[in-house]
């Protein structure tokens, strides 16, 4: 039976056998009573973390986890008694000691950092100046710009972020080491820990130094700033919640008016109802956002007021905000009976049906195709709507432009397409375009007739004409259709 203990080296919790304790805290005591008082800290510290290094190397692959002397064998192996160190370093040229090879990992240079510490690690990895790494990059950056022989910047740049994230950042003294491929011994670890000391307090000091200098400087330009962003940022939401006050008050407006298709066709596409709703979501949209900046203003701008749940008050806005225009689209959508998933697809967002016609021209006509147009005969019971819409609340008369085209082709008599455009939707669209043909004259007409449920499907219609070569095409109406040659 061992009898065993619970140690940690480092932070880090390890379980080992009393024999092995014990030899391990006599090499621990000897090794920092070699060391300088001033030193002793920051050595010992990092000699633990190479410590650490060389169990979990040492048990990655065993099935224990108790330390036993063996491995305390080992770490005195790799690190080196201090005694011998000592003889050693006094009888014979330390410098053999500090110079041992080993394979060089790969860090981040947190000592020479520009950005991310990327380009002073591979330096260090390459064992070349870090100059060159950065110039480089320049002039694959130039190079780029000018020619088309370069690395792209682009894959640069991502292959630059991509190894910011993946390459850990030397921290430690025995990290520095593997980075120059020095062997993490004692003398080494001692060595690196001193230099690191002396980086960090000669930082310091420079930053001390820069700040202590230019204190009232950076004082003042501090709060000169914090004053510009703040009342900078407390004017915007003042702005910003007044034009949104004055949004609101427009879509009140809406209210007011006795006949609210005259002003806008909200209640033509929604219903009545469904109108009223929609107006007050719609108020609420544009009060809510003049309520958040007011108030941001008022926290940013005024010395007194203080608002208790501030944060709470901002985010249940906000919450609500995106609740209401969640409702709105659901609700317009599923009123509409549009589908959803095909918007998401730009290629079928216009349904397209299409269907040919031949045209058989008298023998007298000359190879002539004449293109009249065939005007709407709106009922009077129908009102105007928008500009080219006019209904009765179930059949709707939608005046267009058509667009026509004509083209040549090996075909023995001329032949005209329609071709329908429109917003799919759940159920089948079916609209009314009375194209009237009458020898070698064709009528266009300029409306679509359709049902009141498509209102949301917004049709259009287009004409192409095939003719067989030597015909031509005369536009008896150019004021009110348009007629093209289609190359």
């Amino acid at each position: 039976m061992k009898i065993i203990q619970n140690i940690s080296l480092a932070g880090f919790p390890f379980v080992i056998e009393e024999d092995a304790f014990q030899n391990l805290t006599t090499y621990l005591n000897s090794l920092e009573k070699s060391l300088p008082i001033e030193d002793r800290q920051e050595v010992m510290q990092d000699i633990e973390y190479r410590m650490v290094d060389i169990l979990c190397e040492e048990k990655s692959g065993d099935g224990s986890t108790v330390i036993s002397q063996r491995e305390i064998d080992i770490i005195i192996q790799k690190i080196g008694r201090p005694e011998i160190i000592l003889e050693q370093s006094a009888t014979e040229n330390p410098e053999q000691y500090t110079t041992l090879k080993q394979k060089r990992s790969l860090y981040r240079d947190m000592r020479d950092v520009k950005i991310g510490g990327v380009c002073s690690g591979l330096a260090k990895y390459f064992d070349i100046p870090v100059r060159y790494i950065r110039l480089g990059l320049i002039l694959f950056f130039v190079l780029d710009i000018f020619t088309t022989l370069a690395i792209p910047t682009s894959f640069i740049v991502v292959t630059y972020l991509i190894l910011w994230m993946v390459l850990p950042a030397a921290r430690y003294p025995s990290d520095f080491l593997k980075m120059e491929g020095k062997t993490p011994d004692f003398n080494n670890l001692k060595e690196k820990s001193q230099e690191l000391v002396q980086f960090g307090r000669r930082s310091t000091k420079e930053i001390a130094d820069f700040y202590n200098s230019n204190k009232p400087v950076l004082e003042r330009g501090g709060s000169v700033l914090e004053q510009i962003l703040k009342y900078g940022l407390g004017g915007f939401s003042v702005l910003t919640s007044l034009v949104f006050f004055i949004a609101s008050f427009s879509v009140f407006r809406f209210f007011q008016g006795e006949n609210l298709s005259e002003q806008f066709p909200l209640r033509f596409y929604l219903g009545s109802q469904q109108a009223d709703i929609s107006l007050i979501i719609w108020y609420l949209l544009c009060l809510i956002p003049a309520v958040i900046f007011g108030v941001i203003a008022v926290k940013l701008l005024s010395k007194k007021v203080k608002f208790k749940g501030f944060r709470y008050l901002i985010a249940t806005l906000i919450l609500t905000l995106i609740a209401l225009v969640t409702f709105l689209s659901f609700n317009v959508l599923s009123i509409s009976g549009i589908e959803i998933k095909s918007l998401k697809n730009k290629a079928n967002y216009m349904k397209v049906k299409s269907y040919s016609i031949p045209v058989n021209p008298a023998k007298d006509s000359n190879k002539t195709i004449y293109i009249k147009t065939l005007e709407p005969q709106i009922p009077s019971s129908y009102k105007r709507i928008e500009d080219d819409i006019y209904s009765d609340n179930r059949m709707i008369v939608n005046t267009i432009e058509p667009n026509v085209s004509y083209s040549y082709d090996d075909v023995s008599t001329p032949k005209i397409k329609v071709i329908q455009k429109n917003i799919p939707g759940k159920k089948d669209f079916t609209a009314d375009y009375p194209l009237k043909m009458e020898g070698n004259k064709i009528y266009i007409p300029t409306f679509i007739l359709y049902h009141y449920k498509n209102r949301f499907r917004f049709p259009n219609i287009s004409y192409e004409i095939t003719l067989p070569e030597g015909y031509r095409v005369i536009n008896s109406a150019p004021e009110a259709i348009e007629v093209e040659e289609k190359l």
